[in-house]
């Protein structure tokens, strides 16, 4: 399975055909490589094991006819809720092309999970924070998810005392952890596996890049909206970044209106790695279109499709299995009739380790309910 992912393939799928198929004569989107017209697609046991311009398929291998439309890699969301795999949003998100999702676990100070081939350790870092920043996602919210400002606001004394507080918690929690190097924080702390760190504005992403400079770990940061202020400092620390949604509204009043969609162009100009994240299970479903804002807004098209699929594996460390159309690589694959970073483009088929999706979801039932 797809380890400390959350695997879209659990989620009510048809079941897989029998024997090998090939995706034949679309355009292929091999997102490691060229783009490859008249391309073909060969999947057995759920590995891709051919990639190239007008394949045969083998003696008893079904075909699959893709003439005139794309097939690319399915899309990673790097950064989501805990969500529930029944979920009608992780459906919808599904028949978008979003085949993996990673969850980042939560805690106090530090969210472990161990469900997978590595260990997951996520920290939210400590911040003076007099005003709130409200999530991405509000579980008794249905409208659109916003960083502005919440009204609330607390004295810099008090906010002081809480991150002086969660700092020292955090510290010794490391500090109990390395006379005790056994169970996944060995990993972190071995350097076989990165800390994940949300830190939002440039004061917490300094102290984080400190921290992790002083534990001798790898740092992946998340959510990371003032990282634009600090480029050098990730560039010469090697430090990646899970982003969070470009369309969300600037953080404060007076931020340029485009701060969160040019960040992304910043990143990607600059050679600092980084991919994108929902922060969200509901809205999970517009990955593409978040990575669409960042293209208007400067980033070359192929970076941004790399942002959701290639990009996103690597900073993970699962690029040898996911993120591009390669031999060996697990058969996540999306077949479209256009660029699947457009709205209008429609999504025909998905496969999920070689297995056929079911593309039916409630919201296209009550669609077409509505519609008669």
């Amino acid at each position: 399975m797809l380890g400390f992912f959350i695997a879209l393939l659990q989620l009510g799928q048809a079941p897989p055909e029998s024997g090998a198929y090939m995706l034949q004569g679309g355009t292929v989107h091999t997102i490691s490589g060229p783009v490859i017209e008249d391309g073909s697609v060969l999947v057995r046991d759920g590995k891709i094991v051919g990639v190239g311009h007008r394949l045969q398929a083998p003696e008893g291998v079904t075909v699959i006819d893709v003439h005139g439309q794309q097939v690319y890699p399915g899309m990673i969301d790097s950064a989501s809720l805990n969500a529930d795999p029944a979920s009608e949003h992780l459906k919808a998100a599904r028949i978008n092309g979003v085949t993996t999702m990673l969850r980042l676990p939560e805690g106090d100070p530090v969210g472990v999970a161990t469900d997978g081939p590595v260990p997951v350790i996520h920290v939210r870092f400590p911040a003076i924070a007099t005003r709130r920043i409200p999530p991405h996602e509000s579980a008794d919210d249905d409208d659109e998810p916003t960083t502005a400002v919440a009204a609330e606001v607390v004295s810099y004394a008090a906010a002081k005392k809480q991150h002086d507080a969660q700092l020292k918690k955090l510290n010794r929690f490391f500090d109990e952890a390395r006379r005790r190097p056994a169970g996944p924080m060995g990993a972190v702390l071995a350097g076989t596996a990165p800390l994940f760190v949300t830190a939002v504005r440039e004061r917490e992403i300094r102290e984080a890049v400190a921290f992790a400079v002083k534990q001798k770990i790898r740092l992946i940061l998340t959510d990371a909206y003032e990282c634009y202020k600090v480029i050098p400092l990730l560039k010469a620390h090697d430090v990646a970044v899970i982003l969070g949604p470009p369309l969300t509204l600037p953080l404060d009043e007076d931020d340029p209106y485009d701060r969160s969609y040019t960040t992304a162009a910043e990143l990607a100009k600059a050679g600092v790695r980084f991919s994108i994240g929902t922060f969200s299970q509901r809205l999970s479903r517009n990955l593409p279109y978040q990575a669409a804002a960042a293209v208007a807004f400067g980033l070359p098209h192929d970076e941004g499709y790399r942002a959701v699929s290639l990009g996103a594996a690597e900073i993970l460390g699962l690029g040898k299995r996911f993120g591009s159309i390669d031999e060996g690589k697990a058969a996540n694959l999306i077949v479209s009739d256009g660029d699947p970073l457009e709205a209008t483009t429609h999504v025909t088929r998905v496969f999920i380790e070689g297995k056929p999706v079911d593309m039916d979801t409630r919201q296209k039932r009550l669609a077409e309910q509505y519609r008669r």
